[in-house]
């Protein structure tokens, strides 16, 4: 990416099996040097890839400007196998300084691997797409008509919620002009679990829903997956005391829930 705060080019390259991200620079995109490594080897196991370097506003604020790095894991996601975990921190130009090495998940179902996101977009939104898959079965689901897919494009922000600085995702807003179905609905604690069902041909379904006692958010796909060995039921942390916004983007062959405006 071309950084501004040196006016050079800079490349973030993963170490895979030493926990680290490598950033190099260069006026000519040819010879490069190195600045410095972040790494978090008491984090998350499992290889490194895909690592993103990009800043954000706070609230929408272009006078506070946090950085954020993306870095995919396998094995070791939040679910098994794959996952995405990032860090927020600050870029003076040559170092990437994490605020914490806390490991924060992007998503907390088991298909979102390997994204990154478009440089210069226009309007400055920053707009991430990932494979929508899991290394533990890719070569098992059927390959009819095709093999995976891509997530949903979606658009990332900062926001500061309960005095933290939070990621935040929601599909783009060009999502409303396809014929892609797109729900959105309430769910109100009521003690133990409650939520909504989806049922579509030969019986399937997919619950979606709040857990008052575990305090999380919770998906259910036990009877809406394929035949494979696959952890069915998926869950995110989320204290509620009041109605939970739940939005369901659901396609030929995917779900995907955005809850707590995208938190």
């Amino acid at each position: 990416v071309w950084n501004t705060t040196n006016e050079a080019w800079v490349m973030s390259v993963v170490k895979p099996h030493d926990f680290t991200v490598a950033f190099y620079q260069s006026q000519d995109l040819k010879s490069w040097e190195l600045l410095s490594e972040f790494t978090n080897k008491n984090g998350t196991d499992g290889v490194w890839e895909c690592p993103d370097l990009f800043p954000l506003p706070v609230n929408n604020n272009p006078a506070e400007i946090k950085w954020v790095l993306l870095v995919s894991v396998n094995p070791g996601g939040v679910t098994g196998g794959s996952g995405t975990q990032y860090f927020i921190g600050e870029w003076d130009g040559k170092v990437f300084t994490a605020d914490d090495r806390t490991t924060r998940w992007l998503d907390y179902g088991r298909d979102n691997y390997a994204g990154v996101t478009f440089n210069d977009a226009p309007d400055n939104r920053r707009i991430y797409l990932a494979w929508m898959n899991n290394w533990e079965y890719a070569k098992e689901i059927p390959a009819n008509p095709s093999r995976g897919s891509m997530t949903i494009p979606r658009e990332l922000s900062l926001a500061t919620i309960n005095g933290a600085i939070t990621l935040i995702q929601n599909p783009i807003k060009e999502i409303s002009e396809t014929k892609i179905s797109d729900q959105s609905f309430t769910i109100t604690p009521t003690g133990g679990k409650s939520g909504i069902r989806f049922t579509g041909d030969k019986n399937k379904s997919f619950d979606i829903g709040y857990d008052s006692d575990r305090r999380e958010i919770y998906i259910d796909r036990a009877n809406a997956w394929f035949d494979i060995k696959s952890t069915s039921v998926h869950a995110a942390p989320l204290d509620a005391d009041g109605p939970v916004e739940i939005r369901v983007i659901t396609d030929i062959g995917s779900v995907e829930v955005f809850v707590d405006g995208g938190r």
